[in-house]
C-alpha cells in the first residue's frame, strides 16, 4: 500500500512540475530573452520563432532586421563594446493581458541615454511573439 501511495505520488508531482515548466516556458518575458539570445548568437531561424519582422521592422522587414543584428552583432566583436544584454542594469516588468503582453526594462540609471526598453508581445499560435520594441530615453 505504502509503494502504491509513494507511486501516485510521484506521478501527481512529475505532472504538476511538467505543466508548471510547460507554462514558464511560454512566457513573454523568456520569449524576449530568447531572442535576444538568438539575435545575439546570429541565430535568425531561432530568432523568428520570436518576433514578428513585418510588425516590428515595418518595411524591409526580413533583410533590414538582419542588417541591424548583424551590426550590433560585429560591433560586440570590438574590445570596447559588447552584444551581452546587461540585465543586472534594468529592473524588469510584465504584463500580460488576455492575448497581449508587455515586457520592459527599465534602467536603474535615471542617467542612462536609454532609460527603457519596451517589448510589446502577442498570443500566436500559443507562442508568444515580439509585435514591436520601443526604446525611451529620459525625455519620454
Amino acid at each position: 500500500m505504502k509503494r502504491v501511495l509513494l507511486v501516485i505520488v510521484t506521478f501527481f508531482t512529475i505532472v504538476c512540475c511538467n505543466k508548471k515548466d510547460s507554462k514558464m516556458n511560454n512566457d513573454p518575458l523568456i520569449s524576449v530573452l530568447k531572442l535576444q539570445s538568438a539575435e545575439s548568437l546570429l541565430n535568425f531561424g531561432k530568432a523568428k520563432e520570436f518576433i514578428d519582422i513585418d510588425r516590428v521592422y515595418k518595411s524591409g522587414s526580413e533583410d533590414k532586421w538582419k542588417e541591424s543584428v548583424e551590426f550590433f552583432y560585429n560591433l560586440g566583436q570590438n574590445k570596447k563594446f559588447t552584444n551581452s544584454f546587461k540585465y543586472h542594469n534594468f529592473d524588469i516588468n510584465q504584463q500580460i493581458i488576455s492575448n497581449k503582453a508587455v515586457v520592459s526594462f527599465i534602467a536603474y540609471n535615471s542617467k542612462a541615454k536609454i532609460n527603457e526598453i519596451v517589448y510589446q508581445l502577442e498570443l500566436v499560435d500559443n507562442k508568444w511573439k515580439v509585435v514591436d520594441i520601443e526604446y525611451r530615453s529620459g525625455s519620454n
